[in-house]
């Protein structure tokens, strides 16, 4: 049945996309540790994101969940990158310790993750007003993703 196909299509998903991430992540900052933690983050979204679902909204693991699932660990990855990734270039600007390479990393590169955690949040909303329920779904999953 399609539900259940989706379903298989989301773990798959989630254990092609993990070990993708980390790769990505570990050529992106060369560095093992950033590179573990930064994983981890994506994974701690993604299961808080689906807990809420099953938790506060009472869900059930379904099609749009597991179609938005995907997208979740895609938005996850996409700001966990640009930070460690910045984090890791702050010790070739002369920050040392991890307090100055995280000020770093936030003073340079925290607007553009801002920003395009407003822009995706926004459109995220707009589907707030769609008839569809499916539609609702996705909303509410960018939205509490990005927030």
């Amino acid at each position: 049945d399609l539900a259940s196909e989706l379903l298989a299509g989301l773990f798959s998903g989630c254990a092609i996309a993990a070990p993708m991430a980390f790769l990505v992540l570990l050529a992106s900052t060369t560095n093992l540790i950033v590179a573990v933690y930064a994983v981890l983050s994506v994974a701690c979204i993604v299961f808080c994101v689906l807990g809420f679902c099953k938790s506060a909204m009472d869900w059930d693991l379904g099609i749009g969940e597991a179609i938005a699932g995907v997208i979740v660990i895609g938005y996850s990855v996409d700001y966990v990158v640009h930070l460690a990734h910045i984090y890791c270039e702050a010790k070739y600007h002369g920050c040392h310790t991890r307090e100055e390479r995280a000020e770093f990393a936030i003073r340079n590169i925290g607007s553009t993750v801002f920003a395009g955690a407003v822009t995706t949040a926004s459109a995220g909303a707009i589907m707030f007003i769609c008839f569809f329920y499916f539609f609702f779904k996705m909303a509410l999953l960018i939205t509490v993703t990005i927030a």
